[in-house]
């Protein structure tokens, strides 16, 4: 309920305010046509990073690849940024991209 114990979400980014001061954030965004964001002071907890409502989260991907020549396995990581549309495409370690 409202105000109990809840459980941690299971998300990479989100703000915890006040459930009033969301109807009204909310409201007031619907009057001006635009996302209304928190004050710092309504912010009770945030986890992750987020830009005008839109998490911003980093991603770590590791692939391991055997050939019969080499004497141990060749580990390559690339990390990137992405901005609301993970998962449209993925980058290479060669820094060229897919998409899915």
């Amino acid at each position: 309920g409202i105000g109990g114990s809840h459980q941690e979400p299971k998300i990479q980014c989100y703000q915890v305010t006040r459930l009033d001061a969301l109807l009204v954030r909310v409201l007031k965004s619907q009057l001006v046509g635009e996302r209304v964001e928190p004050t710092p002071q309504e912010i009770i907890r945030e986890v992750g990073s987020q830009e005008r409502g839109v998490c911003i989260i980093e991603i770590t991907t590791t692939t391991t690849t055997t050939t019969t020549t080499a004497a141990s396995p060749v580990t390559e990581t690339s990390t990137s940024t992405c901005a609301g549309s993970c998962g449209e495409g993925t980058t290479s370690g060669d820094g060229t991209s897919s998409e899915d």
